[in-house]
């Protein structure tokens, strides 16, 4: 069996510390024995690319991420989106993060197929300038602008949004990648761009989602 070589363990730990687990946790959910993962580490030995792969999926990485020779950095794995009002790095767990990074890579994706059709209209966000100071006519504003009818809901808002250079996520409503867990207090996630700026609902009631919606928007 052919093992992979010039593993960096250093980020296998940076990972480790990122997500808050432990090296036994790690080995326990990817299905590495004990002793060649302590091999792996102090850099004595390898792992199956099939190894490999399942720890680049768990880190939701790519397999190169863990090949590279120099030492990760924050602000090259997380992008200036991954912050809070205040640019600092919030608080999230595990899963929250990773989700988040792997709504970037899907934005990514878009954007680069959507380069590749001729006739595609730059999707260049530019919203309205609103009054701080009277709420009022700034719903009024805001509705001009999405042009939305007196009734609506979590879709037509959503289809307003994305005509207007919004990119719209909806979590699924099963556990897996694409779920904010349920017991996580987060229902709604902005990551601004100039250019497709991303909002991410939490999937619940269809009122509670266009809330959560309207509210994303106004950060």
């Amino acid at each position: 069996m052919e093992y992979i070589q010039f593993i960096n363990p250093e980020r296998i730990r940076w990972c480790c510390d990122d997500r808050g687990i432990s090296t036994e946790e790690l080995i326990s959910d990817v299905g590495i024995a004990n002793d060649r993962f302590k091999q792996l580490m102090r850099g004595q030995g390898g792992i199956t690319f099939n190894q490999l792969r399942k720890l680049a999926d768990y880190f939701n990485r790519g397999v190169l991420f863990f090949l590279e020779s120099e030492a990760a950095k924050q602000e090259r794995v997380y992008t200036p989106q991954f912050r809070t009002i205040a640019n600092q790095k919030p608080e999230l767990s595990a899963r929250l993060k990773a989700l988040i990074e792997r709504i970037e890579k899907q934005r990514e994706v878009y954007l680069s197929l959507r380069e590749e059709l001729s006739d595609a209209e730059q999707l260049r966000f530019s919203p309205p300038r609103l009054p701080s100071h009277d709420l009022r006519r700034a719903a009024e504003i805001s509705r001009q602008w999405l042009a939305v009818p007196e009734k609506n809901n979590f879709d037509s808002f959503r289809q307003a949004l994305e005509n207007k250079g919004v990119l719209v996520f909806r979590s699924s409503g099963y556990n897996g990648k694409w779920q904010i867990p349920q017991d996580d207090p987060t229902c709604g996630i902005t990551l601004y761009h100039t250019t497709s700026p991303v909002i991410v609902v939490k999937k619940d009631s269809n009122s509670r989602q266009t809330f959560t919606l309207m509210h994303e928007l106004a950060h």
